[in-house]
């Protein structure tokens, strides 16, 4: 396997058990909708298959996302840029985000220290997330092996950023 393969496999096995999650504990839950709850919600404290979900859902993925992003940015730039420390600490932010957030009555109890530490960990990985995926594109168009994925890279920056901001 090439070096630069590793990032691609890295990132599918983070969606896969993202997503996977998701679909399944989802499923498993017949109060959640995907319409109208937070992602989060699987994983609060207390809720059936929190764990499971807080596991395979945002730690796991998160340590994957990590090391992709520190082996991608590796890959462009053999020293460790700004963009290296963008794209570990948002693996790293979001694996944080497993920490459970409480729930009192339907909402999340904003006083309590776990939902604070949740959602310090979600603006974090989210931040660093954007600064991230404008930072990558000078360096992947200037490199002779990943030029030929300028354009693509463009274009998915721009449809994450939208989404950031499409997310209520």
């Amino acid at each position: 396997m090439q070096p630069r393969h590793v990032p691609l496999i890295l990132s599918s096995m983070a969606a896969l058990l993202f997503w996977s999650a998701l679909i399944i504990i989802g499923e498993l839950r017949p109060e959640y909708s995907q319409m109208t709850k937070a992602v989060s919600e699987l994983g609060v404290l207390g809720a059936p298959y929190a764990l499971a979900f807080n596991v395979l859902g945002f730690l796991l993925p998160g340590a994957l996302l990590a090391v992709c992003g520190a082996k991608l940015s590796l890959s462009i730039n053999p020293e460790k840029s700004s963009l290296w420390w963008l794209l570990t600490i948002y693996g790293v932010s979001y694996a944080s985000t497993a920490i459970p957030a409480e729930m009192v009555d339907g909402s999340f109890d904003m006083d309590s220290v776990l939902t604070q530490a949740h959602l310090v960990m979600v603006v974090i990985s989210g931040i660093v997330w954007i600064a991230a995926i404008f930072m990558i594109q000078a360096p992947i168009a200037a490199h002779h092996e990943w030029r030929q994925f300028k354009n693509a890279t463009r274009t998915l920056s721009l449809m994450c950023f939208m989404l950031v901001l499409a997310n209520p």
